[in-house]
């Protein structure tokens, strides 16, 4: 409960962020309402989301405004940037853009790097320059290369090798009726 509280004050602030910019959305949810008139509704929508690719693709990620709103988000809220920091291998996320836009609000995300896999291969939305912008402040909060993510998030090196060091110990006491096939020299 304290998570989704942490990151309600964000999500209101992109709330405020993304439903007040319109510039590629009809309406507040990303989809064009129902009853509308007119009969080219999908060539527009697929216009859209033509020229949001190809914005996604080619513009400078750390000056467009949905970066620079994002990193704000971040800087400003020290217990939210905290929690990415500190829970990033095992923490409960929601994705601030879909949140923002009404789309899934509650969707949880069991780890960043989930996190930043929906935001970076989110193809049925017209906020995607918001998605990839947040996916790559959330790589900067946590020291991840947005290029080079980790591909599988392993628990502590430490951890992990004492794990494997336990199963390359012999018993202390070996099973009862097993022959010894070693290839060692008996003792004389």
């Amino acid at each position: 409960m304290a998570v989704l509280q942490l990151q309600h004050k964000a999500l209101a602030s992109c709330r405020k962020f993304l439903v007040g910019d319109t510039s590629f959305d009809s309406n507040e949810d990303g989809k064009d309402d129902i009853n509308s008139d007119s009969e080219d509704d999908g060539e527009d929508d697929a216009e859209d989301e033509e020229q949001e690719d190809e914005l996604v693709n080619s513009y400078d990620s750390k000056e467009c405004k949905e970066y620079k709103f994002f990193e704000k988000v971040f800087d400003e809220d020290d217990d939210l940037r905290k929690y990415y920091e500190n829970n990033h291998r095992d923490g409960d996320f929601y994705c601030l853009v879909c949140g923002g836009i009404r789309k899934k609000v509650w969707k949880r995300f069991k780890d960043s790097i989930a996190l930043i896999q929906h935001s970076t291969s989110i193809l049925r939305t017209k906020r995607k320059r918001a998605h990839r912008a947040y996916a790559q402040i959330i790589c900067k909060v946590v020291g991840w290369d947005i290029d080079q993510l980790p591909a599988i998030v392993l628990k502590d090196l430490d951890s992990s090798m004492a794990g494997s060091k336990k199963l390359l110990v012999e018993p202390k006491k070996p099973a009862v009726g097993c022959l010894d096939d070693s290839n060692a020299e008996p003792d004389t």
